[in-house]
Order: C-alpha cells, then sequence, then structure tokens
C-alpha cells in the first residue's frame, strides 16, 4: 500500500547573489510516523567538480548533524525533531545561506527508503547519461505553476489580503505548500497539475500526492478546505493514459477539477468569491 512522504532538496549555494546551486542530498519523512531518511553525494569531490570553490565541509557536518539526531532520537537544534509538522518550514528559516532547503513537496512511497531512492535519483543523483529526469511525481514543473501565477497577477489578485502565492498550510502531520490560497469563510487552495505523462502511474500518482495534501491539511483544520487542480495535459485529443483513474482520485479527494483551458473561468469564481 502507498504511504505519502514529505521532502525537501539540500541544495549548496555557493554564490547567495546569483543563486547558483547544487543539489546536494535528500530529506524524507513520513507523513504519519516517525521516521526519517536522509542521503546525500557520497563523495564531496562530486560536489567540488561542480563548484571547485564548494565549502564541502558544511555539507558533511549537516550531513553528520542529521545522522546524530536520527542515531540518538534528538531534534536538530533549536529547529527541532526532523518528524514534528513544522520542522522542514523551520529549517528552511534557519538554513538561508550557503547550506539551503527547497520548498517541501510530497510523494508516494511504499516504504521511505524506495520513495527516498526514486527523489534522490531524480533530484540529487548524476545521471549517467544525458539530462538528469524530472522527478515524475513532481505534481507540476515550474513553467506550469508560472503559467498560474502569471493569470492571477494579470487580474490584479496576487494580494496578502486577497490570493496568496506559495502559501504554507499547516496539516496534521506536516506543513504543505500549495500554488495558491485564499479564505472567504473557507480555507482555498488551488494548485497546478500535470496529467501528461507517459505512464499511468505517474499521472495517479500525481493526483493521490495532491489528494494526500489536501486530506492531511483538512484533518487539521477545522474550518472548511476546498481544494481546487488546475490540469494541464489534456487536449482536444484522447485523454493521457491513466487520466480518468486519477480524475476519479481527485474527485473522491472532493477537489474541483478545472482544466487550464478554462483557467479564466476559476479565476472570475475566486473574484467573485472575494468580492462578497
Amino acid at each position: 500500500m502507498s504511504q505519502l512522504f514529505q521532502y525537501v532538496v539540500v541544495r549548496y549555494v555557493p554564490d547567495i547573489v546569483r543563486d547558483e546551486a547544487v543539489n546536494v542530498g535528500v530529506l524524507i519523512k513520513a507523513v504519519e510516523g516517525h521516521r526519517f531518511e536522509f542521503k546525500f553525494l557520497p563523495r564531496s569531490a562530486t560536489v567540488r567538480k561542480l563548484w571547485p570553490k564548494a565549502d564541502s565541509a558544511l555539507v558533511k557536518n549537516f550531513q553528520q548533524q542529521l545522522a546524530v539526531c536520527a542515531k540518538n532520537n534528538e531534534p536538530l537544534g533549536n529547529i527541532g525533531r526532523v518528524v514534528d509538522a513544522n520542522f522542514f518550514g523551520t529549517a528552511r528559516e534557519e538554513f538561508n545561506g550557503n547550506l539551503q532547503l527547497t520548498v517541501p513537496r510530497a510523494v508516494m512511497g511504499s516504504n521511505i527508503d524506495e520513495a527516498l531512492k526514486r527523489v534522490y535519483q531524480t533530484s540529487v543523483a548524476e545521471p549517467e547519461v544525458g539530462v538528469r529526469p524530472i522527478n515524475y511525481l513532481a505534481i507540476a514543473p515550474f513553467r506550469t505553476r508560472e503559467r498560474l501565477w502569471s493569470a492571477f497577477q494579470r487580474r490584479d489578485l496576487l494580494h496578502a489580503n486577497r490570493v496568496r502565492k506559495e502559501i504554507k498550510v499547516k496539516g496534521k502531520h506536516a506543513q504543505w505548500t500549495f500554488d495558491l490560497g485564499y479564505k472567504n469563510g473557507a480555507l482555498n487552495v488551488i494548485n497546478s497539475m500535470t496529467l501528461n505523462a507517459a505512464t499511468p502511474e505517474a499521472n495517479l500518482g500525481r493526483a493521490l500526492v495532491l489528494k494526500g495534501m489536501i486530506d492531511d491539511v483538512r484533518a487539521f483544520h477545522r474550518e472548511p478546505v476546498k481544494g481546487t487542480a488546475v490540469v494541464e495535459g489534456i487536449g482536444k485529443g484522447s485523454a493521457p493514459k491513466g487520466w480518468h483513474e486519477a480524475q476519479q482520485i481527485l474527485t473522491d479527494g472532493k477537489l474541483t477539477i478545472v482544466q487550464f483551458s478554462k483557467l479564466d473561468e476559476l479565476i472570475d469564481r475566486v473574484a467573485h468569491d472575494l468580492s462578497v
């Protein structure tokens, strides 16, 4: 049975101003449970090959700190325990220099070791040939999120007191980041999603991840939580493999499904919600 996990990619940023970085490791934890795992590039020489002036000791020290936390079941300094629901959010604020953590993302897996291996291979490990593949369980690539944000920005809706970009929402077991969010008596979260993968398993995985995130948020909040999936990858031709099953997963999770081609209709509805 698949489980939901939350992970961050550890990035080494030699020049903060230029924001050029290399992914050096993955830190992953179970959404339900008290286990976390991590994996880093095996040799500091790999980092130095990409960045000759890299401070490999910085990465190594962080890895050693995590090992101590795992062995002794103790917190990471004042940040707290890795398995705490708000750990990733607090850690991202703490590690904002040469060592940084990405926005937490979700991934499904049969167990934590399998999930770690897959995320590490797609996000960190050096590919043998060609370009590193995109994590196939990423709900949507950055360019798709940018399209969503730009559409709301053109309608002048992206404001702190209206629609918030990359909203962080606390769940029962973890804190999650959604593309957009706003309140109008209920908490509304909106997330882009692509369902154009070559395999049905990938498309189903994306739907399961978003449903799992919404379920965890609903389990924590007393107020109603409404979720919307803005889906890319459905054209006028035949539906992508696994689309109908992915749609059923989202529907079972009580998410509203909006095609990117009908994004203006969603924006009209959001504008109306905020005006009443």
